[in-house]
């Protein structure tokens, strides 16, 4: 397998300057060393997954120090090698991207039955969604090398437990494949999609490749027939093209299809065959497009200009669909190389021939990457892990519409959008008042769904206020949020009291006291929960977005609800005192060290709990518990 690498690393030498092969060469030796003696599921050498991943990204033109990076990026994770190891031998770029991809960490899946649609399997794994968005605002590779990492897991997937594989592949389906398309990584994401599409929904893809054989057209012998066709008409017109390809429409695009639009009617799904036409200028693709409609007959309603519309992940082309003279239909699309460039590796383009791309896509490339770093920004504060989630599904994966402001102002809202997420894009003061919309100048209701190309004026009034049923006509998270902050405002005193009541229930059940509020709202807001005083946090509880545990383990640093393993000595010395066969730990509010005055504290579980005397959480709790030492 490296012999595969090296062949590629010299055939790609224009590419991969001599000492950016020593280093890739020297990363493989080190990563093969580091990972000796460890297997794979499937039985293999470890070493094959990095090696696998580093020849995928040498076969796009990745650059030398995205491919050093992918042979090195499970050695901090897996093993002894330090963050500092790696500076030493391959310098802090490398060893940030390494970082980056060793802090996105898999959540183990655990033993047991997973669906994706069940909210706290989502949940349990949210942190590890929120820092694979994050990584990519600091260096997008970090992202790049981890699409590749599951790309190659699930080529993998049939040697990983069963109980594993059902979520491992619905969530490379439904978070993995979409990041790489929202990037602009089509390839990763088609091949993504294609290699988990069985394990994740297996009734289905057996359902579809039953269909698929009924189907004549869904032959790879029509392809190359056809591409010659193409050709022949092409070079007949004297059209200057690159290049003409052709390829089956990939499997579960095929059945979003046919569950989504079609019934699972095969005959009216125009694009089973799709070929592709690389030409070298703007215009000549429109002179291509000129040519192909003349011998072969477009099918009305089905000609799709992205290059004067360009999609929101940057991608140009222009589509047509098409019917032979035997009534099958295909479809073609026709884009410069330039296009075709940015079609298959995105933001990522930055890291392939970095000077290789025209001032005009350049430029459109660093607008899309800043767009996706305010994306990105958001999830960095939303504090709330629910939050956070349905952001991700409902706005950065969602497909877009395009609609305008009365002035021609273009605003991205996600599709199924409404007036009310288009009042509360342009300003929150103007949500709250929305009580009506005009959509190319006609009223329309507030649950109305907006289309591409819509132009919008809101209607505002003094005495419009949100209602809760104005949450099931937002769209977007960021009206909801904004919605439901206003909601709890009204209710707020309302909110407290019943979390107060709630909180000092669980208090007296562990034996605890309220501290004074002084003291809660300066420890809360020095912690890590989301709010700032108390009070906030109370209000949550009362409706039930938190619960009382995380607030007692922010306010009581030592509180847990479950037994944890003590030391058990057989004798313990503590100051003047000798402790005999009694489980104890330090308590972690007032670090308490051998020479301080001591005191110790039996909890609900037994454990004696040793204080310094002078420690300050001892007076809010059950006297009977306080014990000398």
């Amino acid at each position: 397998m490296e012999k595969k690498l090296f062949n590629l690393l010299d055939r790609r030498s224009s590419h991969f300057e001599k000492c950016a092969r020593a280093t890739i060469e020297r990363a493989f030796i080190f990563a093969s060393e580091k990972h000796k003696g460890q297997k794979r599921y499937s039985g293999e050498s470890f070493i094959i997954h990095p090696l696998n991943i580093a020849i995928m990204l040498a076969e796009k033109n990745f650059d030398s120090t995205t491919v050093i990076s992918s042979l090195l990026h499970d050695t901090i994770e897996d093993t002894a090698t330090t963050s500092d190891d790696i500076i030493k031998l391959f310098g802090y770029e490398i060893a940030d991207i390494v970082q980056g991809v060793t802090k996105i960490s898999s959540i183990p899946l655990k033993d047991k039955v997973l669906f994706f649609s069940d909210d706290e399997v989502y949940g349990e794994r949210i942190e590890n969604y929120r820092k694979l968005l994050i990584a990519t605002g600091k260096d997008i590779r970090v992202m790049i090398i981890k699409l590749y990492d599951r790309l190659h897991n699930v080529q993998t997937l049939k040697y990983v437990p069963a109980e594993r594989q059902l979520f491992y592949a619905k969530e490379s389906i439904e978070i993995y494949a979409k990041i790489a398309e929202r990037i602009g990584l089509n390839d990763v994401k088609v091949r993504i999609e294609n290699e988990a599409f069985p394990f994740a929904y297996p009734d289905q893809y057996k359902k579809l490749m039953h269909s698929l054989e009924t189907i004549p057209n869904y032959d790879p012998k029509i392809i190359q027939t056809k591409i010659a066709e193409i050709k022949r008409s092409l070079e007949m017109n004297k059209v200057d093209f690159l290049e003409v390809s052709g390829r089956l429409k990939h499997k579960l695009s095929i059945y979003n299809k046919l569950l989504h639009r079609h019934d699972f009617d095969l005959s009216r799904l125009y694009d089973l065959n799709a070929f592709r036409i690389i030409v070298s200028e703007v215009s000549e693709c429109y002179r291509a497009l000129g040519v192909i409609h003349s011998t072969f007959s477009p099918v009305p309603g089905r000609i799709f200009d992205f290059i004067a519309n360009p999609k929101e992940n940057g991608y140009r082309s222009l589509h047509t669909t098409l019917s032979d003279k035997d009534g099958r239909f295909f479809e073609v699309q026709i884009r410069t190389s330039e296009m075709h460039y940015i079609c298959e590796f995105g933001m990522a383009a930055h890291w392939h021939y970095k000077d290789s791309l025209s001032g005009k896509y350049s430029h459109q490339l660093k607008l899309d990457l800043a767009e996706w770093n305010q994306e990105i920004k958001k999830i960095r504060e939303l504090d709330d892990d629910g939050e956070a989630l349905k952001y991700i599904r409902g706005e950065i994966f969602s497909e877009k519409i395009f609609v305008a402001t009365p002035k021609g102002e273009i605003i991205k809202l996600p599709k199924g959008s409404t007036a009310i997420d288009f009042a509360f894009r342009i300003h929150t003061n103007l949500g709250l008042t929305c009580s009506g919309a005009r959509v190319n100048s006609k009223i329309i209701t507030l649950d109305t769904k907006l289309d591409n190309g819509d132009i919008v004026e809101v209607i505002s009034s003094s005495r419009s206020k949100p209602s809760r049923d104005w949450l099931k006509l937002a769209k977007t998270e960021g009206a909801r949020q904004k919605i439901n902050q206003y909601l709890r405002g009204q209710n707020r005193d309302r909110f407290v009291a019943v979390g107060r009541e709630v909180f000092l229930s669980y208090l007296k059940r562990y034996s605890l006291s309220l501290p004074d509020e002084h003291l809660c709202n300066s420890t809360i807001a020095s912690s890590m929960i989301p709010y700032q005083d108390l009070n906030s946090a109370l209000a949550a509880i009362g409706q039930k977005f938190f619960t009382p545990t995380k607030l007692v383990k922010a306010i009581f640093s030592y509180f847990s609800t479950e037994k944890k393993k003590s030391k058990t000595p057989k004798s313990a010395k503590l100051g003047k005192k000798i402790l005999s066969n009694i489980s104890y730990s330090y308590a972690k509010c007032c670090k308490p060290k051998q020479n301080d005055e001591l005191t110790g504290y039996v909890t609900k579980n037994h454990i004696l709990k040793i204080h310094r005397k002078d420690c300050k959480w001892l007076s809010h709790t059950d006297d009977s518990r306080i014990v000398d030492i």
